[in-house]
């Protein structure tokens, strides 16, 4: 059977997509650069061309789960499991404490923190805290939020935080494709008013900030609805609509692949030309302080390269298992079985995707 052809998490549909995203990134570099992260993305980008393992440069953005708890239950979303298997990651929520020993560690450096993971962040009222406390460091936040909340001064509360982009994750414009995609408690409805507010507000206050970017994930059960998707976007006045493709298992249903994104065969030693960045440029924090190279295989705690509850951020950005990923990213044929990490299951490398741990137990 071939397996879905994984570009990350998350792939654009079509060149515009993937740009935009691009421009995401590069306007929060412009907006916080500092001759201190100036000089640090210079010595990551030089380490990554060089393929050192253990570098004098920081991660210059930052993927930190502030909730894995959330009010919705996606398809296929492991933070949507009922069920947890041995070993598997308990969802709970990141201190404000933490969360501040974090970008305390790691600020000076940093241009873009991403607060989202597998829950809603914007279900607890700390996540406003911490994008504050990254605001008045002069660091970029974006979140990714369902829209699902009913709170009256959510559109307020985020205006105030110093948000830079909110990512309203919608997919489907009717009652029935959303909930089928994100299960029946989602309500389209109330997510797109919230949006709507979110718009209102920024215009009251004159104020470009956040950018809000609507990302639809496309199956084959609600590709139709795209056109319509795109008058619903210029209605509410968002900046701009993302088309996107999903990850999903490869035995999921026929109805979950778009006919939009082929699907290909993943071959054992084919390594992808663009290889992976994210050892040398950022790194994956978890709801529990979990420390990974990227949010792929965050399921499992046992997957940690380390706990910042146990040790400090330089220490495991520095340790074994950064040092291993780095190595074997650069060679991926010098992988030494003795030596595991978790970047030997990543396609971008050329390996097929390993079995979820959950179906092997």
């Amino acid at each position: 059977m071939p397996l879905i052809d994984l570009q990350g998490a998350t792939a654009g549909y079509g060149a515009g997509t993937r740009i935009r995203i691009m421009a995401g990134h590069l306007r929060s570099l412009v907006r916080r650069l500092t001759p201190a992260r100036f000089l640090n993305v210079m010595k990551a980008e030089g380490n990554r061309v060089l393929g050192r393992t253990r570098i004098n440069s920081m991660p210059f953005f930052l993927k930190i789960e502030s909730s894995g708890l959330c009010n919705l239950g996606c398809r296929w979303c492991t933070g949507s499991r009922t069920e947890r298997a041995r070993g598997e990651r308990q969802r709970t929520r990141m201190s404000l404490e933490r969360f501040q020993e974090i970008i305390d560690e790691t600020g000076k450096y940093l241009f873009r923190v991403n607060l989202y993971g597998f829950g809603e962040p914007l279900l607890f009222p700390e996540t406003l805290d911490m994008i504050r406390y990254c605001s008045h460091r002069n660091i970029s936040v974006v979140v990714s939020s369902n829209m699902n909340i009913r709170q009256d001064d959510l559109a307020e509360g985020i205006l105030g935080s110093g948000l830079e982009q909110l990512i309203f994750s919608c997919h489907g414009t009717s009652g029935k494709t959303v909930k089928e995609f994100m299960g029946p408690e989602a309500e389209p409805d109330l997510a797109f008013e919230n949006v709507r507010r979110v718009v209102l507000e920024k215009r009251r206050q004159r104020s470009r900030y956040p950018i809000v970017s609507w990302q639809f994930c496309i199956t084959g059960f609600n590709q139709h609805e795209m056109e319509e998707a795109r008058k619903i976007a210029a209605g509410l006045g968002v900046n701009e609509i993302r088309f996107i493709k999903p990850w999903f298992p490869p035995d999921a249903g026929r109805e979950w692949h778009s006919s939009l994104f082929p699907e290909r065969s993943v071959m054992k030693g084919e390594r992808r030309s663009r290889g992976c960045a994210w050892p040398w440029r950022g790194a994956y924090i978890s709801c529990d302080s979990g420390v990974l190279p990227c949010c792929r295989e965050e399921l499992f705690v046992r997957n940690d390269y380390g706990n910042l509850s146990e040790t400090g951020f330089r220490e495991i950005w520095n340790g074994t298992s950064f040092v291993k990923s780095r190595k074997l990213i650069g060679n991926p044929g010098g992988y030494i079985p003795e030596t595991p990490v978790i970047c030997r299951n990543c396609p971008e490398l050329g390996f097929p995707p390993a079995v979820p741990e959950w179906e092997k137990e």
